[in-house]
């Protein structure tokens, strides 16, 4: 077999072998490895509310290859050094893109086999998961700054429709405890419709505890227990 070699000063080294027996069947294999390979930029994705590129980052990795009539080939890219920019419109496009610039590093791995001209290819990495813990943490803000605003809105207006002062207004707490599950439910509605639902369980409150204390009346009044 004939040797062959790629390199690019210290970073970047191929080596490998390939035989080409008398039907001209080609034998070839080999390894790569990679330390600190500047990368230039990539252009990952362009769609209406996002374009994505990586602008630079440096790539460490090794991986290997043979193939025999069928590839057979096993990859492992780590990425350091990342950097990641674009353009977003949508709000879920901005979280996303928010979400990568704050990704400094991921790994890759690339496993590929079958036949060159249809070959299987299947990919790994731990983007997907640094990318859904970024989202839910962002998520988990937006959430939580809507809520309190919308409570703080929500006590505001059921105050002046109760006319209870703060003290007044924490003695019926209760009735804003499913506040989370009000408001989710609710969706894209508006807090007045949440406000009018908090109201119709605040009435229905009093009315119950009305009712408790004309029993109690008429139980004293006529001796019952």
């Amino acid at each position: 077999p004939s040797i062959y070699q790629v390199t690019l000063a210290d970073e970047f080294k191929l080596d490998g072998s390939y035989f080409v027996d008398e039907s001209l069947q080609l034998d070839t294999s080999g390894k790569w490895n990679a330390n600190g390979l500047p990368l230039a930029g990539k252009s990952l994705a362009k769609s209406e509310d996002l374009t994505l590129s990586l602008s630079s980052a440096l790539l460490n990795g090794a991986g290997s290859f043979q193939y025999n009539k069928s590839l057979t080939s096993n990859n492992q890219f780590g990425f350091s050094k990342t950097d990641f920019v674009g353009n977003a419109t949508t709000k879920l496009a901005k979280l996303t893109l928010d979400t990568l610039k704050d990704v400094n590093s991921f790994n890759l791995d690339v496993e590929v086999s079958d036949q060159l001209k249809d070959p299987s290819v299947n990919v790994k990495s731990d983007l997907d998961r640094q990318l859904g813990a970024g989202l839910k943490s962002a998520l988990s803000n937006e959430w939580a700054q809507v809520k309190d605003k919308t409570q703080a809105k929500l006590q505001n207006q059921l105050q002046q429709q109760f006319n209870l002062d703060d003290t007044e207004y924490a003695k019926y707490s209760d009735i804003i405890a499913g506040f989370d599950k009000d408001f989710s439910a609710f969706g894209s509605g508006s807090v007045d419709d949440v406000v009018k639902q908090l109201k119709k369980k605040y009435e229905d409150k009093l009315k119950n505890k009305a009712k408790d204390k004309l029993k109690d009346k008429l139980k004293d009044l006529f001796g019952g227990s």
